[in-house]
């Protein structure tokens, strides 16, 4: 699911790219991608290739070229965390190890903003005292409740501005 969610970000950065994005546009895309048709989008499932094929398709209709030259999907190995004894960090060890993200995401991007969603942005107010990052932070409205479409949708008003 996480493979799709970052192939979906990526599929609507380039739609950013190559038109202007929408309510009704972004709309149809989700609904695709979220029908019952797509039957979960559960890894290896014939629902995960479905989805994969609808991305591919609508990367090709958007004028994208693959990066290798016959193929947009790359292989990757995929180790499971759950089985392994996991680390418990403080509050205050994340956000120093999320500092270190945001210097990196500064130094490749240079975002003039970073919008926080998920579970971590409800503990916002509590950890931002360990980041030393000058990158803008927004806590997304809707916090674990919004995704990557809201995210796009806010960036893309402040880019029609």
């Amino acid at each position: 699911m996480k493979n799709l969610n970052f192939i979906f970000f990526v599929f609507v950065c380039s739609f950013l790219n190559s038109q202007t994005i929408n309510e009704v546009s972004v709309k149809k895309y989700l609904y695709t991608l979220a029908n019952d048709s797509m039957q979960g989008r559960k890894a290896g499932s014939p629902g995960i290739e479905k989805a994969a094929k609808y991305i591919e398709k609508q990367f090709s209709k958007i004028g994208l070229k693959p990066f290798n030259s016959s193929s947009f999907r790359q292989t990757f190995k995929h180790l499971n965390k759950r089985s392994e004894k996991k680390e418990e960090l403080t509050l205050q060890e994340w956000a120093l190890r999320f500092d270190v993200l945001l210097q990196h995401i500064k130094t490749i991007f240079s975002p003039n903003l970073v919008i926080l969603g998920g579970g971590i942005s409800k503990k916002y107010d509590k950890f931002k005292q360990h980041l030393s990052t000058d990158i803008k932070i927004k806590v997304a409205k809707f916090k674990n409740n919004a995704g990557i479409i809201g995210a796009a949708m806010y960036a893309n008003k402040k880019i029609s501005k």
